[in-house]
């Protein structure tokens, strides 16, 4: 393997992350921000931090040697203050691809002390393709953390439950837990046509968003985590996919800055309707803080 040159350390007052992982094969970093760990099939993976000035954008690199490969692209799927998740399918030779093994690996991006560790799989079996996208960090300070993953489910009765997987560094082992989801039709909340498109955490609680409908909250430091359901405002809901959930994403995001939940969409919660390739658009954001039930129309 090639050996690669340190880069000066940075320190800045700011920067832009660019949320793809980088994939590199054959290159050991030589920086202050690398750390290695095992995958589950016992081959070497690297992850580094590119910090770089604006208006570049800074970003995460993921090192591998020839002696294996991911089945699709690795992804970041959350990050929380310091620590970044991250999951790859290790591709493994006469395995089919929904066999592969699924990993987790939790990076903590400090050049002081970074570290690597690759999680235990969570039950049941190796392999979440498909919903590892819906899991979210949250860290407690320190090197403690939680990481958790939901999926919204019909029950056999037509119930609606949700199934809740909790990994937290205290324990080191996974929790299940199946919850009772927050009944809500009348506030917009359809579980059977909920879809996670991002996570995120604050304070002690872990959000996962639906850009068509809202916020699925969890105490995901509590015994037994409660669900809650805030629906975003100002937005058409939308329930009926059958022709595609279309790419929200585009338009609305969601997350914390300076202690206080942001949602921002583009064209006045327009989806669909309304909206031609002609229409002015407009761009709105609110912010609420996580004690408070209401959103506040931001004045800038």
């Amino acid at each position: 393997m090639e050996l690669e040159f340190a880069q000066s350390e940075l320190k800045l007052e700011w920067s832009i992350f660019d949320q793809r992982l980088n994939h590199i094969q054959g290159v050991v970093p030589c920086s202050s921000t690398a750390a290695a760990t095992d995958t589950s099939t016992g081959q070497n993976v690297c992850v580094s931090l590119r910090l770089v000035p604006p208006p570049l954008s800074s970003y995460v690199e993921i090192h591998t040697d020839g002696s294996f490969s991911f089945y699709g692209q690795p992804m970041i799927i959350a990050a929380h203050g310091d620590l970044v998740l991250i999951y790859g399918a290790i591709a493994v030779e006469g395995v089919r691809a929904s066999s592969c093994p699924g990993n987790f690996f939790l990076y903590k991006a400090s050049p002081a002390l970074p570290w690597l560790i690759r999680l235990p799989p969570p039950s049941p079996g190796n392999c979440w393709r498909g919903r590892a996208e819906f899991t979210g960090v949250l860290h407690k300070g320190g090197d403690d953390f939680i990481v958790a993953n939901l999926q919204a489910l019909v029950g056999a009765q037509g119930e609606e439950v949700a199934e809740l997987f909790r990994y937290s560094s205290g324990s080191g082992e996974w929790d299940f837990f199946q919850i009772d989801m927050p009944g809500d039709a009348a506030n917009g909340f359809h579980p059977q046509s909920w879809y996670t498109d991002t996570v995120f955490s604050h304070d002690s609680f872990m959000y996962w968003v639906d850009y068509h409908q809202g916020l699925i909250s969890a105490d995901i430091c509590a015994e037994r985590p409660h669900l809650q359901f805030i629906k975003l405002p100002g937005i058409e809901t939308k329930v009926d996919f059958m022709e595609g959930r279309g790419l929200p994403e585009i338009l609305r995001t969601a997350a914390v800055n300076g202690g206080r939940i942001w949602f921002v969409d583009v064209d006045d919660g327009r989806f669909r309707s309304r909206w031609s390739s002609t229409s002015p658009s407009s761009v709105t954001a609110w912010f609420r803080w996580s004690s408070s039930p209401d959103w506040v129309v931001s004045p800038c």
